[in-house]
């Protein structure tokens, strides 16, 4: 489901790029007010629940605007302290546990994964070639998350839910969703990627062998995460707090629930306007983050510094090894989950999930970053309103800006 918001969220990207570029510049903009007037014009001609833009250099945040209701019943509002998962954005946060893991001499890049891990994970049609921390990173070890990934989706309250009340466009994931069982990432990994796993099967696994051919893998992400908490013996979601939240001053930003304040918690929507049933993630490092517009907007910054070698999480060197391009299929290029414009233009990654869709990005030239983050699905309906709204944002002149 993750990767299919994705997906639709980039093809609208370029079929829908005229058309709502048009849109945000129908007045003249040359001042922050006049850009978040135009901005709240778009999202007043949408039927979007809530949605939060923040707008950042490698000095700081330089703009931050919220539309619309984190909770629609009780018109809470949707501000930069409203929290929500971020989906797959949360894949980046595994790079910098890897690098970081690199840097203390736990793991090293290109070493078999089964030197880390507790069970055996081998491509079964290339078992000479083993897999490693960068293919994983890449998406290029070959494991494909196919129908078995819809077993990471618990819903706790599964009898609870009245059916009627979900879009077919749901209602046709649940299905495979709503007999799931939680348990530990390890189980789940173990399930599916081990010859011996009850969901295990060839078809789990590409037809190319490990480092050939990117095909985007949740399981694979998981996986990674995996391997770094079994070489540096912390739970992975500790160990990022440790490493990543900690030094942030991400102090509302975690992995479940009970990690953040509950009052910012937003209500998730599907496209009919109905909240969605709450879900959990066994595969927590691939998606689940849950953070705000102002906690993330100290990791977009630090990224930005990372890049050019002024972080503070990790050494120089590991930032020019997390982003620089290890993978590339035409126009497509990935650095270490980072997708990386060839051109040099931008660095992104994107986030989808039930009822929340999230985009990140930033300019390695001009140092501007960019994070928006809504609470219902990415739909052909609302897609204008989300790009419209980005693209104006994304395409000022923040140089320039009064």
């Amino acid at each position: 489901m993750k990767t299919s918001s994705i997906l639709l969220l980039l093809a609208l990207i370029i079929s829908l790029s005229l058309q709502t570029k048009a849109f945000a510049q129908e007045q003249e903009i040359n001042t922050k007010e006049a850009l978040d007037i135009n901005a709240q014009t778009i999202f007043d001609n949408s039927d979007l629940p809530g949605l939060t833009i923040i707008v950042v250099n490698d000095e700081g945040v330089l703009h931050q605007k919220s539309f619309g209701f984190a909770d629609v019943a009780t018109k809470k509002a949707f501000n930069n302290q409203t929290t929500q998962n971020i989906g797959s954005i949360s894949k980046t946060l595994i790079s910098i546990a890897i690098m970081k893991a690199v840097e203390d001499g736990k793991v090293n890049l290109d070493e078999d994964i089964n030197t880390y891990l507790p069970f055996k994970v081998n491509h079964p049609k290339f078992s000479n070639t083993p897999i490693t921390l960068r293919h994983l990173a890449t998406h290029t070890a070959g494991i494909i998350d196919d129908k078995v990934y819809s077993k990471s989706y618990y819903f706790p309250n599964a009898s609870e839910i009245d059916l009627a009340t979900l879009p077919n466009s749901f209602l046709k994931d649940y299905s495979d969703f709503r007999e799931n069982v939680k348990m530990d990432e390890s189980e789940f990994l173990t399930h599916m990627l081990t010859q011996n796993g009850k969901w295990y099967s060839k078809k789990n696994f590409s037809k190319q062998k490990p480092g050939e051919k990117y095909i985007y893998s949740n399981v694979g992400a998981t996986l990674a995460a995996f391997v770094v908490e079994a070489a540096v013996g912390i739970p992975y979601e500790a160990y990022t707090k440790q490493i990543i939240f900690n030094p942030l001053g991400m102090n509302e930003s975690g992995w479940t629930n009970s990690d953040v304040i509950s009052e910012n918690l937003a209500t998730r929507y599907l496209e009919n306007g109905t909240p969605v049933p709450d879900y959990e993630l066994i595969t927590k490092a691939d998606g689940a983050v849950l953070t705000n517009a102002s906690n993330f907007s100290a990791y977009l910054i630090e990224m930005i510094k990372g890049f050019h070698g002024n972080g503070t999480l990790l050494k120089g060197e590991s930032y020019q090894e997390l982003f620089k391009i290890q993978h590339q299929e035409e126009e497509e290029a990935i650095g270490l989950f980072w997708e990386i414009d060839p051109n040099g233009k931008k660095i992104t990654h994107n986030g989808g999930d039930p009822g929340i869709i999230a985009v990140s990005q930033f300019n390695p030239v001009t140092k501007i970053g960019c994070f928006v983050m809504m609470n219902t699905d990415i739909t052909k309906k609302n897609a204008p309103t989300l790009l419209g709204i980005w693209r104006s944002y994304v395409d000022y002149n923040w140089t320039k800006i009064e």
